[in-house]
């Protein structure tokens, strides 16, 4: 009777195991032809093929009956792939091998992109290798729409009337359009990789002094992480330092965890508004110091008051240190002392020139 039991059970037991195998079989099955991308299982031995799921059929348009039983390089999809053959010995040794991106031909004669992952494994005593085959053909064309973007977008901004400077994180320049380098007076070569502690930079702040690196537009957005809007600026270039003036608006662009990207600075060329402003500023203290000199000698009775006024305007309009007024006196031919403006000492106001010969001015 324990016999009887133990056999029932052994037998029970081994029921059991066998549905188990069939089980996982089954569902290993379902896997295999439900899988959303492409998988072939070879001999490894002879390279021959054992099986196909139905996402590779539907993929590449070839029956089952053209894949089964058939080399892997003598399939249409995979016969002018030269890699094919030479992957498989290779795979042989390695029992890896990828492609990150294969072009396979389509029955109907359409190029898929696929990515082309193969491994070596054993099933039971006997191994077999599964390429696994992905279609990357959505990927490849936004990426080759990214690329058409970005080209469009580089022939946009290298086309624009001003000047773009893209900063890196740590300041560095990545790119920069030849409006901006037409601007600053330095070539690309010496532009690209530069930050902002590098001596080439020498910008000016409105009142003609230099500006120091926490004040340059692209150290203010990363320090604020704020956008910069019009801000005059200064860029002195070449041996002479020569300014030119710039307007710029400045933004910060970040990633999607909140990190700080890139800075894009804009720089509109303004240095032939700003010399004319400076024009019409010089021609309104022109004005002013014409009316002051003029109501100086027609409202006061001081003449030395009136000649004050008229030698401070002169000495700022002529840019010069120093001026004086002389009174001819046509009895001794002398030029005498007035009154003057600017001299460090009062030698001058005792100075006499004596003109030797009438209408003749000392040179």
């Amino acid at each position: 009777m324990k016999h009887t039991i133990t056999t029932i059970i052994a037998n029970s037991g081994q029921t059991g195991v066998e549905q188990s195998l069939v089980n996982l079989e089954l569902c290993y099955r379902r896997l295999f032809e439900s899988a959303r991308y492409g998988i072939v299982i070879l001999n490894a031995k002879t390279g021959t093929i054992s099986d196909v799921n139905p996402y590779l059929i539907e993929l590449l348009g070839y029956s089952r009956q053209e894949y089964v039983e058939r080399n892997l390089w003598d399939v249409g999809a995979f016969k002018n792939i030269e890699v094919s053959r030479d992957s498989f010995l290779a795979l042989q040794e390695n029992e890896c091998i990828r492609y990150e991106n294969l072009p396979l031909k389509a029955k109907n004669g359409q190029l898929i992109h696929v990515e082309f992952v193969s491994n070596v494994y054993l099933v039971g005593d006997e191994k077999v290798i599964q390429c696994d085959i992905r279609d990357i053909s959505d990927r490849k064309r936004a990426e080759a729409a990214l690329l058409t973007k970005e080209k469009d977008l580089g022939l946009l901004v290298n086309n624009l009337p001003v000047g773009v400077i893209i900063h890196d994180s740590d300041t560095r320049i990545v790119l920069c359009n030849p409006e901006a380098l037409q601007l600053l007076g330095i070539s690309s070569n010496h532009m690209l990789g530069k930050d902002s502690r590098d001596p080439v930079w020498h910008l000016v702040r409105e009142d003609g002094t230099r500006m120091p690196e926490a004040e340059f537009p692209v150290t203010q957005v990363i320090t604020t992480g704020h956008v910069l809007k019009d801000y005059v600026v200064g860029f002195a270039s070449g041996p002479d330092k020569e300014v030119r003036w710039g307007l710029v608006n400045a933004y910060p662009e970040f990633d999607s965890d909140g990190r700080l990207h890139h800075v894009v600075v804009m720089i509109t060329d303004i240095s032939t508004i700003k010399c004319e402003e400076e024009g019409i500023q010089r021609h309104l203290e022109h004005l002013t110091a014409l009316v002051e000199i003029d109501r100086a000698i027609n409202f006061s009775f001081d003449l030395n008051l009136s000649l004050t006024t008229l030698l401070t305007h002169a000495i700022v309009q002529l840019g010069i240190d120093a001026a004086d007024v002389l009174l001819f006196d046509s009895k001794s031919r002398t030029l005498e002392y007035v009154t003057g403006r600017g001299f460090h000492t009062k030698a001058i106001e005792h100075s006499r020139q004596h003109l030797h010969a009438p209408n003749t001015f000392p040179k």
